[in-house]
């Protein structure tokens, strides 16, 4: 999926993407409730990311009950390495996670995800620039994500 400018609703669902990326550009508007993407590799040539980037507004909300209760990204934990990035100048709002078990996560520049209660499982994730989330999660009915043991950063 790849959108240039414009807007788009998705409707309540689960979208799979087998084999490609999910890319929204320039002017693009996308937004959605009880969404899920699921990024797929069937074919086992190209590993699936997601690049959102500059003047983009995106707005999605997991579905909050069901397989993928939750989740608005979820990617095959099959697929190798990569990196997926929401990028400079871009408004990204989720309710939900954003799981990437093999992959990085980039928010940079002035990517800014103020509203909503985005969680994130990567292997990797990385913050430049000016870019922020927000977790406000009491209302959204996510589950919390426990994390036994320390968290650090490291540079």
């Amino acid at each position: 999926i790849s959108l240039q400018s414009g807007k788009i609703t998705m409707q309540s669902g689960v979208y799979l993407i087998a084999d490609g990326d999910f890319e929204i550009r320039a002017q693009a508007e996308v937004q959605g409730n009880g969404v899920t993407i699921v990024l797929l590799n069937s074919s086992g040539n190209s590993d699936p990311t997601v690049t959102i980037n500059g003047g983009a507004e995106i707005n999605l909300t997991a579905p909050a009950s069901g397989e993928f209760s939750g989740i608005v990204f979820f990617q095959d934990s099959n697929i190798s390495e990569g990196s997926n990035t929401f990028n400079g100048n871009s408004s990204t709002n989720f309710t939900g996670a954003l799981y990437f078990p093999t992959q990085t996560v980039k928010f940079l520049g002035n990517n800014e995800s103020l509203t909503g209660c985005t969680q994130i499982v990567a292997l990797i994730i990385e913050f430049r620039g000016n870019a922020g989330l927000s977790n406000q999660c009491d209302y959204a009915g996510t589950t919390p994500i426990s994390i036994p043991g320390n968290v650090q950063l490291v540079e």
